[in-house]
């Protein structure tokens, strides 16, 4: 509203400039006219000799507007006698027309229609843009899907349409990804409801038992173990997944250094050397001495013991690492022989709380998951390969 007032006062002012300016132009030149025809009659006077007749003949000839074109040719021959043309008169000696005043208010006044013209069809067109700018934006705002803006035409209202599209697409996106991180934080909290329930109503069930004082002496500490049992996987489960929220939401910095990377898998090994001897299980080493890997040792370690602990729980006899590096990045493989993944699986193990078929009943479905976190957040990447019954590969690269 207040930009319509502005244009209207700009318009009225622009109007009262080209109307006082027609009439000033057109006063001017007809006073100069005036002027001239009075200073030319005074000078004709002056050869008369006080002939009255003479002068009353003269007058009335100068200021005759009826004359025809043959008595006006007449008299410009006679000046031609005397040497006196149009061509050769002085600025001040030339006759100023009524009819050229009259055109050049003509003129303005035509422009001045044209302008009014010209401003009423602009602001019906600007009118018009904005309102169905003003009718998109309401569209968006009551929820209807935004359509692609196209305007060919440059300037102001170009930008701004092209601004509002961007606009409403990066909100779009926003708020398709928020519904997805809606739907995403739903399935977690139910997954992480059903993880807990379990052990809890265990605990419930034991904790009744013990407090009932009915169970023999015996079974006590049988059911305080699973109690301890319980107890420590609930602690695992919470862990883990805050270990994951900090790692998704940046919340732990993961500081990289030049690590060994011989060592490191060296003492991933000897973690599991009571495990790997008592199941007879080898486990080899395939790596230069003096490979080495830019990662946070920390965090890096923990998740290759998931991926050979989940070869280990998966049945396998034989694990193999295999490591290459170069200047750009270090390729690793973890292989095992053991029940490899299903087809079906394979392309799910790194979801939270996915359990394949062939699963452990106790697992969680979250040790890939955490892997995954861990290596994505060193900006690396990691995937698998695996035949059921064959064994599987996970191929890390960072």
């Amino acid at each position: 509203m207040k930009n319509k007032v502005i244009s209207w006062i700009f318009f009225i002012f622009y109007t009262v400039i080209i109307i006082v300016s027609s009439i000033l132009i057109a006063n001017k030149i007809d006073s100069e006219y005036n002027n001239y025809m009075y200073d030319t009659s005074a000078r004709v006077m002056l050869g008369t000799d006080n002939n009255i007749e003479t002068q009353v003949n003269i007058i009335n000839k100068l200021y005759d507007e009826n004359l025809s074109s043959d008595e006006i040719k007449n008299g410009k021959e006679i000046l031609k006698k005397y040497g006196i043309e149009n061509a050769n008169l002085s600025e001040n000696q030339k006759v100023f027309n009524r009819k050229i005043a009259i055109t050049i208010c003509s003129i303005l006044g035509f422009l001045e229609f044209i302008i009014i013209i010209a401003f009423l069809i602009y602001n019906k067109k600007q009118k018009e843009k904005w309102s169905n700018l003003y009718k998109y934006c309401m569209d968006i705002l009551n929820g209807a899907k935004a359509i692609e803006l196209t305007d060919e035409n440059e300037g102001i209202e170009g930008q701004v349409k092209d601004s509002i599209y961007d606009v409403t697409t990066l909100l779009k996106k926003a708020n398709e990804e928020l519904e997805k991180n809606n739907r995403e934080t739903q399935k977690l909290i139910a997954d992480i409801s059903h993880q807990i329930k379990t052990p809890l109503t265990s605990l419930n069930m034991i904790n009744d038992i013990l407090y009932d004082g009915s169970i023999p002496e015996e079974k006590k500490k049988e059911f305080l173990d699973n109690m301890h049992y319980e107890l420590d996987k609930i602690y695992w489960l919470v862990k883990t997944l805050l270990d994951i929220s900090k790692l998704d939401s940046k919340t732990i910095v993961l500081k990289k250094s030049k690590i060994n990377l011989y060592d490191m898998i060296l003492s991933i090994k000897e973690q599991f050397k009571v495990m790997l001897d008592s199941s007879n299980m080898g486990f080899k080493i395939n790596i230069d001495k003096k490979a080495t890997i830019l990662c946070d040792e920390k965090w890096t370690k923990e998740a290759i013991d998931n991926l050979i602990k989940n070869a280990i729980e998966h049945g396998a006899k034989q694990i193999t690492v295999n490591g290459t590096y170069n200047k750009l990045y270090t390729h690793l493989e973890i292989i095992d022989n053991g029940d490899g993944i299903d087809e079906r699986d394979i392309n799910h193990i790194f979801e939270r709380f996915y359990k394949a078929k062939n699963s452990r009943s106790e697992s969680l479905g979250l040790g890939l998951a955490f892997t995954k976190s861990i290596i994505q957040n060193q900006d690396g990447t990691i995937k698998v390969i695996s035949n059921k019954g064959e064994g599987t590969k996970f191929i890390i690269e960072m």
